[in-house]
């Protein structure tokens, strides 16, 4: 999978949800949840958001880069909360980036959010930028098609003594374990999300590592974001409803889906990774 490929696949989406959807309320990546309530069946991500916010208060932060900005749900967020830092965050569509230029505009925040659209595996889309105190990649890492070159370019974007914040899916089950048909379940997920490749954990770290990356924490956050038992029952018996719905739409309900089955079966882990450059 090219960076062409996934940039295409999330001008889809951004046009599908655009049409059927406010975005200026609901939008991929939208914080929907707090810490007291869940909303069932979304992936979200308002804990990483405080998660990153925390780190920022603690480093004192003037500089905050979202590898992976969407509609920039989560900049504005946090912008709203700690409007004195510099936010930048790269997206994968023009379709995204419009969208979050046009939302960025209407918040009135246009000195210090910002984002443009490129390969966040291109270290040229790097160069205008100051070291960052805090990069994060929210639910945005699984598209690394390269991950040591990428960790290896964020080495050089995060400053010393800054982090890097990842919360993502891993898979974390030894290969040489898995049956067919959880095989098959992994690549359901991988096909319907989009995804250049389903990243180790293990793997991740020891990339992490060799870019010069230390760890501070790594949790999972799997309870937090998967399905309970009955959206996951209720998005089966509506399978044959999701037909009629547009290809975009019908891929993120086979994501949500498939990617619950498979944490259940313990091939998967939804994981918070905090790392700081020594």
């Amino acid at each position: 999978m090219e960076f062409s490929d996934i940039s295409e696949y999330y001008d889809v989406h951004a046009r599908s949800w655009a049409t059927q959807y406010d975005v200026k309320a609901q939008t991929m990546h939208s914080p929907v949840r707090d810490r007291t309530k869940t909303v069932s069946g979304l992936r979200t991500l308002r804990a990483s958001e405080e998660m990153v916010l925390e780190i920022a208060a603690a480093l004192d932060a003037h500089r905050i880069f979202d590898l992976g900005c969407g509609f920039a749900s989560s900049l504005l967020y946090m912008a709203n909360i700690k409007p004195e830092i510099i936010y930048s965050g790269i997206c994968a569509s023009d379709t995204e980036m419009e969208l979050a230029r046009e939302r960025i505009r209407d918040a009135g925040r246009v000195q210090t959010v910002s984002v443009f659209r490129g390969d966040f595996e291109d270290g040229r889309n790097y160069r205008v930028f100051p070291a960052q105190d805090i990069v994060f990649a929210l639910d945005s890492w699984h598209h690394a098609r390269q991950p040591q070159k990428t960790l290896n370019l964020l080495a050089s974007l995060v400053r010393p003594g800054g982090r890097l914040v990842v919360v993502d899916w891993f898979r974390v089950s030894d290969g040489d374990d898995l049956r067919p048909g959880e095989l098959a379940c992994l690549d359901q997920w991988q096909d319907a999300a989009g995804l250049p490749a389903i990243q180790d954990l293990s793997a991740f770290h020891a990339a992490s590592d060799e870019a010069g990356f230390a760890r501070v924490s790594d949790r999972p956050l799997g309870e937090d974001v998967a399905l309970s038992g009955i959206a996951a029952m209720a998005m089966k018996l509506a399978s044959p409803l999701v037909g009629g719905l547009d290809k975009a739409t019908r891929q993120v309900w086979q994501a949500r889906l498939a990617a619950e089955q498979a944490r259940r079966k313990g091939l998967l882990d939804y994981r918070a990774i905090e790392l700081i450059r020594p």
